[in-house]
């Protein structure tokens, strides 16, 4: 390949911006953010084949009957060159669509820089000769990690919560409780689409903090591991952000949680404490991997969690949670683990 052009058949990642166009497909909250009316529909996707060929992000219908252009971006380090493409997608659009209203947006997704208010609120170009002759651009800006986390949770939609995830506030621990619910109640494609968008999130996140309050992220991991989407994510944020969000999941309880532990014995009407909580829900991650693995267990898999929560230490629990791609015999893999294995009476 001369002067470092890319072969035809070379596969490309999506990169960070096609990442969140993908994320943010049936979010109702975007609109919202910009005060603009409600979608309506699915996207309007237009290919432009002049002067080269180019999608827009997205191209929606809103309820007034304009359309919505929003640009999403993870960088904003050449704000003329994004401006300049806004302009080249506005003329194509029009060009197709001469007599509706276009509005256009950008919804900036990156990291950088720390200080949030140097983002600012409008994307500006000026182009003009010493007559004031040429081009002027304006276009509102909305950055998602400074946006209040209940312009997500008013949408309702599971998509929305998790964007949420990233925005101001998405890290407090009872919305991040609140997601990790919501996907857990999912099953079937929906819940596989769900897992895919929350480690996506995770993974493009300065920190790994909802990443932590998933007990079985890493059986979420091995849930959809096959699909094409999570091999897109590892691309863009790295293994090593992957496996990082896994042992803060394990190092953190795994996290079926204390508080959630309570909840487990409210609801069987038993009175386990706090630490006896905790180890039941580590216990059953463990027993669920075995199953989910088709392993064989010593006896009924609830029965065997609780004989494992009450006959082992929660730090060996935690040891097993982040241990578990070494399981191949149940009862072998508790044992290397320091403990019994439970065999039901």
């Amino acid at each position: 390949m001369a002067g470092g052009d890319v072969a035809e058949d070379e596969p490309k990642t999506i990169g960070e911006d096609g990442l969140f166009k993908l994320l943010s497909w049936n979010s109702a909250a975007i609109p919202k953010i910009f005060g603009l009316p409600d979608i309506v529909g699915e996207p309007i996707q237009q290919e432009f084949q002049h002067p080269l060929q180019r999608r827009v992000d997205r191209l929606y219908r809103l309820a007034d009957g304009s359309l919505l252009n929003i640009e999403h971006q993870s960088r904003l380090d050449d704000r003329e060159a994004l401006a300049r493409r806004m302009i080249d997608y506005r003329n194509m659009i029009r060009a197709r669509f001469p007599s509706v209203q276009l509005r256009q947006v950008v919804a900036y997704t990156g990291r950088e820089p720390l200080d949030r208010g140097r983002i600012g609120r409008l994307l500006n170009y000026e182009d003009s000769d010493e007559h004031g002759r040429g081009v002027s651009f304006r276009a509102e800006l909305r950055d998602f990690r400074a946006t209040p986390v209940d312009a997500f949770k008013r949408s309702g939609r599971v998509d929305d919560l998790i964007l949420g995830l990233m925005a101001a506030g998405g890290d407090n621990s009872d919305y991040i409780e609140a997601v990790v619910g919501r996907i857990r109640s999912f099953q079937g494609e929906n819940r596989r689409s769900a897992i895919e968008k929350f480690i996506a999130v995770c993974a493009t996140m300065p920190d790994v903090t909802a990443a932590a309050k998933v007990g079985d992220l890493r059986m979420w991991i091995e849930e959809v591991k096959d699909s094409p989407f999570i091999r897109e994510i590892v691309e863009i944020a790295g293994k090593e952000r992957i496996e990082e969000a896994m042992k803060a999941a394990a190092a953190r309880g795994v996290e079926i949680g204390k508080s959630e532990g309570v909840e487990i014995g409210k609801a069987e009407g038993v009175e386990i404490g706090k630490a006896e909580g905790v180890r039941l829900g580590l216990a059953r991650s463990v027993v669920h991997y075995a199953v989910k693995h088709k392993l064989d267990l010593p006896g009924p898999a609830e029965e065997v969690a609780r004989l494992l929560a009450a006959g082992a230490a929660e730090r060996l629990l935690y040891d097993m949670i982040g241990d578990l791609e070494r399981m191949s015999d149940f009862g072998e893999f508790i044992m290397s683990h320091g403990a019994a294995v439970p065999r039901p009476q």
